[in-house]
């Protein structure tokens, strides 16, 4: 009980700012995200019913935004993209999904609308509906060129669900690819290198699996002392690999 009264203080508390308009404050946007995550943050660690409260009550300030600050783009988009996030923690999904796809349609091709089609991706490939995640990954590609650090990993996902279809050499190709695709990530091209070479050892190619690992391996090692932050990335990405031990086996 006292964790719903503790609860509901902090609600009371931190929306109180956000029942109003902004009054044309230009950092009053900003505020409210603040805000939207303070109150989130009184969320941890609660039970189960409260939490969920909290959250919906959250999701209430993050809309009042939209409202009261419609022409702040990129706030909005975040805002949207912030309850997606927390619709999809409460397995909302199609309230996620809409919440993502508003993301999108505030601030086209930037940060949280590249985020926010890889989420739509995510629920699509969890529902196992992999065709569409496939359509919704590529859309990062083609349509946030410029958000490198999500279409990497977006790159990758692609890769993950064709070995969900059972399309192997797509898979591969696909893991092979990204280390020219995005060369500034040597350290993701690692992790990819591993998949790839995990997907010929699955079918039993041993031979063929060292030879791949080997190749990259002294592709990987002639990056070294050319940028000590990089060389911190990939050393311990290539001391993660999870292929060398599975090739002993």
């Amino acid at each position: 009980m006292w964790q719903k009264i503790v609860a509901s203080i902090a609600i009371a508390v931190l929306t109180a700012g956000a029942a109003f308009p902004g009054d044309g404050d230009p950092t009053g946007a900003a505020n409210r995200l603040k805000e939207a995550w303070n109150l989130k943050k009184t969320s941890f660690k609660q039970e189960a019913e409260v939490k969920k409260d909290i959250l919906l009550k959250t999701v209430e300030c993050y809309r009042s935004l939209l409202t009261d600050f419609p022409e702040a783009k990129a706030e909005c988009s975040e805002a949207c993209f912030r309850m997606g996030e927390i619709y999809r923690s409460l397995k909302m999904s199609d309230e996620a999904a809409q919440e993502f796809n508003r993301s999108i349609a505030f601030l086209p091709a930037q940060e949280f609308a590249a985020r926010a089609l890889k989420e739509i991706g995510h629920i699509h490939r969890r529902a196992k509906e992999y065709d569409k995640a496939i359509i919704f990954y590529k859309r990062v590609l083609h349509e946030c060129k410029e958000q490198r650090e999500q279409c990497a990993d977006t790159y990758t996902w692609i890769g993950k669900v064709h070995l969900k279809r059972k399309e192997i050499e797509k898979a591969r190709g696909q893991f092979i690819g990204f280390v020219e695709a995005f060369p500034e990530f040597p350290d993701d091209g690692v992790r990819n290198i591993d998949l790839a070479v995990g997907t010929l050892i699955d079918e039993g190619q041993k031979d063929e699996a060292a030879a791949l690992l080997n190749k990259w391996r002294q592709h990987f090692e002639s990056l070294l002392g050319k940028d000590k932050r990089l060389d911190k990335k990939i050393e311990k990405a290539l001391e993660r690999m999870k292929s060398p031990e599975r090739l002993k086996e």
